[in-house]
């Protein structure tokens, strides 16, 4: 479970890497994710998914935060599973490497901060 709802993970970015994390939150909850740059390179790019325990995709964004970084916001469904039970969440980062690539593709090797927050219901 996220400690006081919120999580600040750092790690290294490297072309081809998925950097995934279990996330365990509540259902009802809405879970939020941010990727921020440690050297502030706007033109750094990276690609943030959600999935659940069986790997279906639940959201995903490219280029929503700053630059070319992503965020994303997801409302969990409720559950009818046992009052406080909570359900695992993937958080999954990489790199954006389009189909075909460009002529000057923007870098997937980079230095983050990744930032995860759970609104819990009440």
């Amino acid at each position: 479970p996220l400690a006081h709802g919120t999580a600040i993970v750092s790690g290294e970015l490297l072309p081809g890497d998925v950097d995934v994390f279990e996330v365990w939150v509540k259902p009802g909850s809405r879970l939020r994710a941010s990727v921020f740059d440690s050297a502030r390179g706007e033109f750094n790019d990276s690609v943030l998914r959600l999935r659940d325990r069986d790997g279906a995709l639940l959201a995903e964004n490219d280029d929503g935060g700053p630059g070319f970084l992503s965020n994303l916001e997801y409302q969990l469904p409720q559950a009818s599973a046992r009052r406080g039970a909570r359900v695992p969440i993937y958080v999954e980062l990489t790199g954006f490497d389009p189909v075909g690539g460009d002529a000057r593709p923007h870098p997937e090797h980079f230095a983050y901060q990744l930032v995860i927050s759970e609104d819990r219901p009440h």
